[in-house]
């Protein structure tokens, strides 16, 4: 465990060096959180966010893209067997689609990253159990 979170931070690291360089602001900041398992739901097998929040001004849509990508890059390092879910942000808020071309999934059983696509809510005859 200790392992990866020195490369990660050595990728964090190497990404953020050419950023800060030559200025003191902050032009954009990294969080990778851990969703646990749903108990409740057998299959659910957890999930990281990933949230890549930039700072006003924007750099260009391609170089948010290609920044937001990168970091997912990174962060499937950490373990390739845990989905990702990659969301760019002006502070606390999403970016529009025309701020970038929109959030990454990367898919561990598949091992790719992909455009998310939202596809729906599953409507399902089972009740679902309140959580105490």
């Amino acid at each position: 465990m200790l392992k990866r979170l020195i490369i990660l931070f050595i990728v964090i690291l190497g990404i953020s060096i050419p950023v800060f360089a030559g200025s003191q602001k902050k032009i954009f900041e990294i969080t990778l959180e851990q969703i646990p398992p749903m108990r409740d739901l057998p299959d659910s097998k957890g999930l990281r966010l990933l949230n890549v929040s930039f700072s006003k001004p924007l750099p260009d849509s391609a170089i948010i893209d290609k920044i937001l990508r990168n970091v997912l890059e990174s962060a499937v390092l950490l373990d390739p067997n845990k989905d990702i879910m990659a969301t760019a942000f002006i502070g606390d808020t999403v970016m529009s689609d025309t701020q970038y071309s929109g959030a990454l999934t990367y898919k561990s059983d598949l091992k790719q990253i992909q455009k998310f696509v939202f596809t729906g809510i599953k409507k399902t005859d089972k009740a679902i159990p309140k959580r105490p």
